[in-house]
């Protein structure tokens, strides 16, 4: 990018002041195009997870949660971290709807479940302070990955039983 400065300007002549000044203004367009078009192609590939999968996800998650007989709140956040989908089922505590978002997004802001973040956040890890970061992190089961032809399209957290039987009704609907 070709940067000109006023007082370099002052000492060309008109007509070379203009086209210095229509180049600064070419190259700052070329840039800013660039930056549209690699947000533009980020935000296509953070957000891969589409509602028909997502949708998938819930279900299966469902299915395992009225097969065990335990009510959950289920969320799934696409690669970004943004809210894709989230279902409360009846019965489920409303306490825990929050729990089950923070799973999938401490699973998110690591790529890995989130009961293995957990073994960062023990007093004795020595990392303890972490749990308050990126808006409080929860480190114990049911936060994965989902996974579709071994890439990770999203993230699931569920929330409402017993740690187990979060992971498990979570880890029914991690690979698509």
């Amino acid at each position: 990018m070709i940067i000109v400065k006023y007082r370099d300007i002052t000492t060309l002549s008109s007509e070379d002041a203009l086209k210095s000044a229509a180049l600064s203004v070419k190259s700052v367009a070329a840039v800013l195009l660039s930056l549209k078009n690699f947000n533009k192609e980020k935000n296509a590939s953070a957000m891969n997870i589409n509602s028909q999968q997502a949708s998938a996800a819930i279900g299966l998650a469902r299915s395992k949660a009225n097969e065990i007989k335990v009510p959950v709140n289920i969320a799934i956040l696409d690669t970004g971290g943004h809210l894709k989908a989230l279902e409360r089922m009846d019965g489920a505590p409303i306490g825990s709807l929050d729990i089950a978002i923070g799973k999938a997004k401490t699973s998110m802001l690591f790529g890995i479940n989130s009961e293995q973040v957990g073994e960062y956040l023990k007093p004795e890890a020595g990392a303890y302070g972490i749990t308050n970061t990126n808006g409080g992190l929860v480190g114990f089961a049911g936060g994965l990955p989902i996974r579709s032809a071994g890439e990770i399209i999203g993230f699931i957290g569920v929330s409402g039983g017993a740690v187990p039987q979060d992971f498990l009704i979570a880890s029914q609907a991690a690979a698509l």
